[in-house]
């Protein structure tokens, strides 16, 4: 008795479906290291985020302290009772227009610090969203191999009761069983 190529190729993914190397199980550890390199990947970028971010607070506090400080510095300073040591080392020192222009550069500065700590903020915020669904996604494929695995047991025992011509199972057992591989 001949069989026809269908029913050769139902049997040969049946039989895929029994071992270690189906096709079932490939999949499923091949989405599982995909997802346990974004998980590595995304960790590694929400450090670089969270250092950066920290660093960018540090210089939005350091530019207003250090800024208010040095603008009255500058307006505490007599440009005259200096005069003559200025003037004899041709110093081009003016605290008039440097705290003019401190005032003028600095909230804009200090501004932009903070706008590029909101845009990293933001960028962290979707980082670690993938980085979750990469967890999640490692976790479910966990529960899902195990189903696998389970089911693949349960094949495997119906083929050998079959190769016996002990098996008394309905066919809705079979083919509930073959749903879960989604034959």
């Amino acid at each position: 008795m001949k069989t026809s190529l269908e029913v050769t190729k139902l049997l040969d993914k049946l039989y895929n479906l029994r071992g270690s190397d189906s096709v079932v199980l490939k999949e499923m550890e091949s989405a599982r290291e995909l997802a346990e390199k974004t998980r590595d990947r995304t960790t590694e970028e929400k450090s670089a985020l969270q250092e950066k971010i920290a660093g960018l607070q540090n210089d939005s506090k350091e530019l207003n302290e250090q800024g208010k400080e040095l603008i009255e510095v500058l307006k505490s300073i007599d440009k005259k009772k200096y005069e003559t040591v200025i003037d004899r080392l041709a110093i081009s020192f003016d605290p008039e227009a440097l705290t003019e222009k401190l005032n003028e550069n600095l909230p804009e500065t200090i501004e932009r610090v903070n706008n590029e700590i909101a845009h990293s903020e933001e960028e962290l915020v979707k980082v670690e969203e993938e980085m979750n669904s990469a967890i999640t996604e490692i976790e479910e494929l966990g529960i899902r191999k195990d189903t696998a695995m389970a089911n693949q047991e349960k094949l495997n025992e119906y083929f050998d009761l079959a190769l016996q011509g002990n098996i008394n199972i309905t066919r809705d057992s079979i083919t509930s069983l073959l749903e879960q591989f989604d034959f």
